[in-house]
């Protein structure tokens, strides 16, 4: 019966790791925060999932710092204003 439980745990842990890698494609601000969370959750949980985690929040900020100019080419006074997305903060945080 142990193995069972165990095996059906691992099902439940590879479920909810899919469901937040998808949510992360969303648009929504307040989902890709629970996905964060969720895969954060998961990886302190279970350390098979931390490497995996570690590379879709490096893929993710790599993605969304693709559209952003290069440093050079922003005005000193400009770059004071410049701070990473409440996602980014959140990854560099749990991380």
């Amino acid at each position: 019966m142990n193995e069972n439980n165990i095996l059906v745990e691992k099902g439940n842990t590879a479920q909810r790791f899919k469901d937040a890698i998808e949510m992360i494609g969303s648009e929504n601000s307040t989902t890709i925060l629970g996905c964060i969370y969720a895969l954060h959750q998961i990886a302190n949980d279970n350390e098979e999932y931390r490497e995996q985690m570690f590379n879709v929040f490096i893929a993710y900020i790599n993605t969304k710092t693709k559209l952003l100019p290069k440093w050079e080419d922003i005005s000193k006074p400009e770059r004071f204003n410049i701070k990473p997305t409440v996602q980014t903060q959140t990854i560099i945080r749990v991380c």
